[in-house]
């Protein structure tokens, strides 16, 4: 008998809809300040938000669609 609980792993697509980042989580997955998203928000930019009491969160799916639209097309060099 193992003493190590076995652990549930959940599929990809289901795991960005219900992992949740809190503003300092954000901040480091994007590499910025705390207040650079608080900027962004007044400015109605960055990945959607939700409110849940006082605190703020994004859903990580959300937070990937977001990155992945921020992406450039490639530019014509010739």
């Amino acid at each position: 008998m193992s003493i190590v609980p076995e652990l549930r792993v959940l599929p990809v697509v289901e795991e960005l809809h219900t992992v949740h980042l809190s503003l300092p989580e954000l901040a480091k997955r994007l590499n910025v300040k705390e207040s650079t998203i608080y900027a962004w928000r007044h400015k109605k930019y960055g990945p959607p938000a939700m409110q849940l009491g006082r605190q703020l969160r994004w859903r990580l799916s959300d937070v990937v669609a977001w990155e992945n639209a921020q992406i450039e097309a490639p530019r014509n060099t010739k």
